[in-house]
């Protein structure tokens, strides 16, 4: 007996490959952690907890958000200490002095 493969093609009466989120269309989606700092209060995005999700269109066309769909950001509530106050929990005194050197080229 030999079988068809035209039903391997199909799952649950959708083809193999389809999109079964919530959303109509798939698209990219930015995940921003931003919040205030516990010590000074300060409000703060947190850059290096910022998470960009591609979806395939725009895998495809290699650069998040990329696609016909655009971009979802969604926003998490996050707080901790800022580099300056944790600058100063460390006991470095006159933050802005050692801040200055590093932008300045040295001359040989």
């Amino acid at each position: 007996m030999r079988r068809s493969h035209s039903s391997s093609l199909f799952q649950l009466g959708r083809p193999l490959g389809a999109h079964t989120t919530t959303h109509d269309t798939a698209m990219c989606r930015m995940m921003v952690f931003a919040g205030s700092c516990t010590k000074c209060g300060e409000k703060h995005t947190w850059d290096e907890l910022t998470q960009n999700l591609s979806c395939l269109e725009a895998k495809n066309n290699c650069a998040f958000g990329d696609c016909s769909s655009g971009v979802e950001v969604a926003e998490h509530e996050f707080d901790q200490e800022c580099d300056n106050c944790t600058v100063e929990d460390e006991g470095v005194e006159n933050v802005e002095e050692r801040e200055e050197p590093q932008n300045k080229k040295r001359r040989t």
